[in-house]
């Protein structure tokens, strides 16, 4: 199984019954990257990778993506303390990169909500959505050669939602890595 099909057989939903350790986190509607930089006073972005590609039925669905038409998919690992806290997908329709906010292709290894959180015209759509991933599945993320698998340990949940900029659209999803609360003991 591959880190893509990690996402391919989400189950999305609008509600789920999300254990109270994890709720804070996944109903958190700023700045993700804000929070893991005032939280653990550590982020750095590991980037997996950013290319042109078909994104994934479910992501077509959610953004009214033609299936021949490719996309702008970047994948990265967000790290507290030197370690994978969160593991996030984001997918730009070509509509939506070309025409409304060009520094959206080449964010690298930059925080995505330092951009997303300060451009006038961005909003998220309030409407998140949910999933539950398990211990096996995270198994398969492409975590860096610095960063052991042995650190995610456990299952673990995610949300998927819609930011809106200059009145076009673009899909977020990440997964909220067991880490994070190990880490939050620490601090």
């Amino acid at each position: 199984m591959s880190a893509l099909s990690i996402f391919e057989t989400a189950q999305w939903q609008p509600h789920l019954n999300i254990p109270t350790p994890w709720h804070d986190w996944l109903t958190f509607t700023g700045s993700l990257s804000q929070r893991l930089q005032d939280t653990f006073q550590s982020l750095s972005v590991k980037l997996i990778s950013q290319q042109w590609q078909p994104a994934l039925l479910s992501e077509q669905k959610l953004l009214g993506i033609p299936k021949q038409q490719s996309a702008f998919v970047r994948e990265v690992i967000l790290c507290a303390c030197q370690q994978p806290v969160i593991y996030a997908r984001t997918v730009i329709p070509a509509f939506t990169g070309l025409l409304s906010c060009r520094p959206l292709l080449s964010l690298d290894t930059e925080p995505l909500g330092k951009l997303l959180f300060t451009h006038a015209s961005s909003k998220r759509n309030p409407n998140f959505q949910y999933a539950h991933f398990s211990h096996e599945q995270l198994q398969t993320l492409p975590i860096p050669s610095t960063i052991t698998h042995s650190t995610i340990n456990q299952d673990c949940w995610g949300r998927q939602s819609v930011f809106i900029i200059n009145q076009r659209q673009l899909a977020v999803s990440e997964l909220f890595l067991p880490t994070i609360f190990s880490l939050q003991q620490l601090t």
